[in-house]
């Protein structure tokens, strides 16, 4: 992100994070959720792995917990990415509210990209990771209702809880937790306990697990803060997207940024060949007035969320008078029947979850990379939003991109279907930048990175 000072918006001006620079960075500490089916021994396959990239050539270290012995050590050529697969019995946290030395530590001596992803049968997401500089201390979870799905006995097959990781960074790092609901192990909604957590160290809250118990649920809206930097990951185990639809459980996966790098001015844009797309929208203060596109206002107060679900050819202005944090989130395949979609395209994906970055967090120069995962066939798109001014500017691969000017709002945006493999977009003025988004998309499975 290249704005500095002082971004005009509709309710005046919004100081720009100087941690929220980039997700280029020299280290990164981080973690994953569980996934559904990791533990079934009849899928077998399920995998972690994470994908480095970076303009510039590089020496990296992977460890694992606070092992001085790494994971792996290696070079990273520019633009030429590497993938890194890790055990899974080793780094996915299994289960709720145990401190586990499952948080990974990666360091480079040049900045690059890094990017997660937890694939599982029919059930994968994936995360952009954030540099230790963007790390902060006071969190809210974004996840998503819980669609349990029990089989006789009380065994969970499909989907049950939603999940949150914290990710220590630092030794002695004390964390206070305050959940929004009753925890697995029975920590009751809306009172803080705290756990100490040592460099390396995670801890993985779930919440409850079986059909009819009483306060159970989403753990949207907990809060987490800490006196040293931690990093927060959350979403769900397993659902189906709205929790109401019959098909499609899937894992969510997503880092979630700190309190201090939320914004207050979004444009959301429609990911393609969906029918529609559900939203999120959480508070971080009380009496926070929301206005969305063709919408009344919604109120709400700290730790509350509004879910909405818009077509396929409806982007959205989103402004607030304090703080948000926004999620996209792709719907399972059941509410996009066939029949439903745009004439010529076909029936695609299943739930994932992306974090969307405000319009003051803008960069003007990317190097990502089209997830290439085998098992996994793909269409992929990219979504870029810019101003009317730096749609001019900017190039994919060297090439225009199509915008299209989303009319009143003074931004565009544009869909472009691309290939697996590198890409790079690019502003030829470095002062006005650009929002990013791609995801690839089968019926099964999808992973989506956003900045």
């Amino acid at each position: 992100m290249k704005f500095t000072g002082l971004i005009p918006d509709l309710f005046g001006t919004l100081p720009v994070d100087p941690c929220q620079k980039s997700s280029e960075g020299k280290e990164f500490w981080f973690g994953f959720l569980e996934n559904r089916l990791s533990t079934n021994p009849f899928y077998p396959s399920n995998y972690l792995e994470i994908t480095l990239v970076s303009r510039f050539s590089c020496h990296y270290t992977l460890s694992l917990g606070n092992s001085a012995t790494p994971l792996q050590t290696g070079v990273l050529n520019p633009d030429a990415p590497v993938k890194i697969r890790i055990d899974r019995t080793s780094a996915e946290p299994f289960g709720s509210e145990n401190v586990e030395q499952k948080g990974l530590h990666l360091v480079s001596d040049q900045p690059l990209n890094l990017y997660a992803l937890n694939w599982g049968m029919n059930s994968c997401d994936a995360s952009v990771i954030f540099p230790v500089d963007a790390l902060g201390n006071e969190y809210l979870a974004l996840c998503y209702e819980p669609h349990i799905s029990e089989l006789p006995g009380g065994i969970t097959w499909n989907g049950k809880n939603s999940e949150f990781v914290v990710v220590a960074s630092e030794d002695q790092t004390v964390v206070t937790i305050t959940p929004s609901k009753v925890t697995d192990k029975l920590k009751p909604a809306n009172v803080p306990f705290e756990v100490v957590l040592n460099k390396g160290e995670l801890m993985q809250v779930q919440s409850m697990n079986h059909l009819g118990l009483v306060g159970q649920g989403d753990l949207t809206g907990s809060h987490i803060s800490a006196d040293k930097p931690i990093a927060l990951y959350s979403g769900s185990w397993a659902t189906t997207v709205p929790n109401t639809a019959q098909s499609a459980w899937d894992h969510l996966y997503e880092q979630i940024p700190p309190l201090r790098s939320w914004g207050r001015k979004f444009i959301t844009v429609p990911l393609k060949s969906r029918n529609k797309d559900t939203y999120r929208i959480l508070a971080g203060t009380d009496q926070t007035t929301v206005r969305i596109s063709g919408m009344d206002p919604v109120h709400l107060n700290r730790g509350d969320f509004f879910e909405l679900m818009r077509n396929s050819n409806e982007p959205a202005l989103v402004e607030s008078d304090h703080p948000v944090l926004l999620a996209q989130y792709s719907n399972s395949n059941d509410v996009d029947l066939p029949a439903s979609l745009p004439t010529g395209e076909t029936w695609d994906g299943d739930p994932s979850m992306l974090i969307i970055s405000p319009v003051d967090q803008t960069r003007d120069k990317v190097t990502f990379v089209a997830y290439d995962t085998p098992e996994i066939l793909t269409k992929i798109f990219v979504n870029v939003v810019a101003s009317d001014e730096a749609a001019k500017l900017i190039k994919l691969d060297g090439n225009p991109v199509p915008f299209q000017s989303f009319a009143g709002t003074g931004y565009s945006y544009a869909q472009v279907k691309i290939s697996l493999g590198n890409h790079n977009l690019e502003s030829s003025d470095p002062t006005l930048g650009f929002l990013w988004l791609w995801r690839r998309i089968q019926l099964e499975s999808k992973a989506g990175f956003g900045w």
